[in-house]
Protein backbone atom coordinates (compact mmCIF):
# COMPACT_ATOMS: atom_id res chain seq x y z
CA UNK A 1 0.00 0.00 0.00
CA UNK A 2 2.89 2.39 0.65
CA UNK A 3 4.01 2.41 -2.99
CA UNK A 4 0.43 3.07 -4.10
CA UNK A 5 0.06 5.90 -1.57
CA UNK A 6 3.43 7.45 -2.40
CA UNK A 7 2.70 7.43 -6.14
CA UNK A 8 -0.62 9.23 -5.57
CA UNK A 9 0.71 11.95 -3.28
CA UNK A 10 3.87 12.82 -5.19
CA UNK A 11 4.19 16.59 -5.10
CA UNK A 12 1.86 16.83 -2.10
CA UNK A 13 3.88 14.60 0.22
CA UNK A 14 5.07 17.44 2.45
CA UNK A 15 1.42 17.91 3.45
CA UNK A 16 0.48 14.25 3.88
CA UNK A 17 1.56 11.48 6.19
CA UNK A 18 0.81 7.80 5.68
CA UNK A 19 0.43 5.85 8.90
CA UNK A 20 0.31 2.07 8.83
CA UNK A 21 -0.51 1.37 12.45
CA UNK A 22 -3.35 0.05 14.56
CA UNK A 23 -6.02 2.69 15.14
CA UNK A 24 -6.53 1.15 18.55
CA UNK A 25 -3.00 1.78 19.84
CA UNK A 26 -1.71 4.74 17.82
CA UNK A 27 -1.42 7.89 19.95
CA UNK A 28 -3.16 10.51 17.78
CA UNK A 29 -2.55 13.57 19.90
CA UNK A 30 -4.93 16.53 20.18
CA UNK A 31 -5.61 19.05 17.40
CA UNK A 32 -2.92 17.56 15.17
CA UNK A 33 -4.63 16.67 11.86
CA UNK A 34 -6.65 18.50 9.23
CA UNK A 35 -8.04 15.24 7.88
CA UNK A 36 -8.14 11.58 8.89
CA UNK A 37 -8.85 9.04 6.13
CA UNK A 38 -9.62 5.38 6.76
CA UNK A 39 -10.42 2.91 3.99
CA UNK A 40 -11.89 -0.55 4.65
CA UNK A 41 -10.33 -0.89 8.09
CA UNK A 42 -12.98 -0.32 10.76
CA UNK A 43 -15.91 -2.58 9.86
CA UNK A 44 -14.59 -5.47 11.95
CA UNK A 45 -14.39 -3.47 15.20
CA UNK A 46 -17.06 -3.91 17.88
CA UNK A 47 -19.37 -0.95 18.49
CA UNK A 48 -17.65 0.09 21.74
CA UNK A 49 -14.21 0.12 20.09
CA UNK A 50 -15.54 2.23 17.20
CA UNK A 51 -17.14 4.72 19.58
CA UNK A 52 -13.88 5.19 21.50
CA UNK A 53 -11.93 5.46 18.26
CA UNK A 54 -14.26 8.09 16.80
CA UNK A 55 -13.92 10.11 20.00
CA UNK A 56 -10.11 9.93 19.75
CA UNK A 57 -10.21 10.92 16.07
CA UNK A 58 -12.46 13.87 16.90
CA UNK A 59 -9.96 15.09 19.49
CA UNK A 60 -7.07 14.63 17.06
CA UNK A 61 -8.65 16.84 14.39
CA UNK A 62 -7.92 20.54 14.24
CA UNK A 63 -10.89 22.94 14.29
CA UNK A 64 -12.73 22.46 11.01
CA UNK A 65 -10.99 19.12 10.41
CA UNK A 66 -12.61 16.24 8.54
CA UNK A 67 -12.80 12.49 9.05
CA UNK A 68 -13.40 10.41 5.91
CA UNK A 69 -14.24 6.75 6.32
CA UNK A 70 -14.59 4.55 3.25
CA UNK A 71 -16.03 1.37 4.67
CA UNK A 72 -19.25 -0.55 4.93
CA UNK A 73 -21.18 -0.36 8.16
CA UNK A 74 -22.90 -3.19 9.99
CA UNK A 75 -25.55 -2.33 12.54
CA UNK A 76 -24.89 -2.93 16.23
CA UNK A 77 -27.21 -5.91 16.01
CA UNK A 78 -24.86 -7.41 13.41
CA UNK A 79 -27.63 -8.33 11.01
CA UNK A 80 -25.41 -7.72 7.98
CA UNK A 81 -27.49 -4.85 6.60
CA UNK A 82 -25.32 -2.12 5.15
CA UNK A 83 -25.90 1.50 6.09
CA UNK A 84 -24.79 4.94 5.12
Amino acid sequence: MSAFFNARVEGYDEHMQEMVESFLTLPFGVGVYDCVISVMSLHHLPFEAKLGLYQRIHLALRDGGTCIEGDYIVSEEGNGQSGR
